[in-house]
């Protein structure tokens, strides 16, 4: 029987752990697959066409990965679905809201040029968020609540390689950053500050 039929009953069977899965394929499914996914919440997973569909699906859009990135990104996908949530990622997010370059590296699906940021618990209220890269900055930044409100920022900055904008959280809650540049640059550094 292929693993992927078993990975529904086997997902909340174990508890979930941020490790269990490779961060590297967290930011890749929630940069490419989280895309077309986020709110299809039914607390349940029904594939019609059955596995291989599935799995002709993820190769698809993901190219062709090794059989322990699909399995991951189909778990991913069924973590998504049934927990109408994103999976928790192994990374200590910054008490002083600064991710360096370092940091951001592993939040860098290269493939797909963007970036998967947990900004943690954010309170009602405005934040700044400023980018940094080396070069101009192109490309559009979406902040994500834990119930998947999106709200998009096209971001264009052909100088100095810095840019600025403000949003707004209504109800406190856990809050991502998700950045797709059209540039070949990797973000230099993040901040996230109170603009009120």
């Amino acid at each position: 029987m292929p693993l992927l039929l078993l990975l529904p009953a086997l997902l909340w069977a174990l508890p979930v752990q941020a490790t269990d899965i490779p961060l590297a394929t967290v930011v890749r499914f929630n940069t490419l697959c989280a895309t077309c996914h986020e709110g299809e919440c039914s607390g349940r997973l029904s594939f019609d066409s059955g596995i291989r569909a599935t799995e002709n699906h993820i190769r698809r859009h993901a190219g062709d990965v090794p059989p322990d990135v699909l399995g991951d990104l189909a778990r991913l996908l069924v973590h998504t679905k049934q927990a109408c949530s994103y999976y928790p990622m192994a990374i200590e997010i910054p008490k002083d809201g600064r991710w360096d370059s370092g940091t951001l590296a592993l939040l860098h699906n290269a493939k797909e040029n963007a970036w998967f940021v947990p900004l943690g618990h954010l309170p009602a209220g405005r934040y700044r968020a400023t980018l940094r890269q080396n070069g101009p900055i192109e490309g559009v930044a979406q902040i994500i609540s834990e119930r998947f409100d999106i709200a998009d920022f096209p971001l264009h900055c052909p100088e100095d390689g810095q840019i600025a904008f403000v949003f707004a959280v209504d109800r406190g809650s856990f809050h991502f950053l998700r950045f797709r540049s059209t540039r070949n640059q990797a973000l230099s550094s993040l901040e996230i500050r109170r603009a009120d």
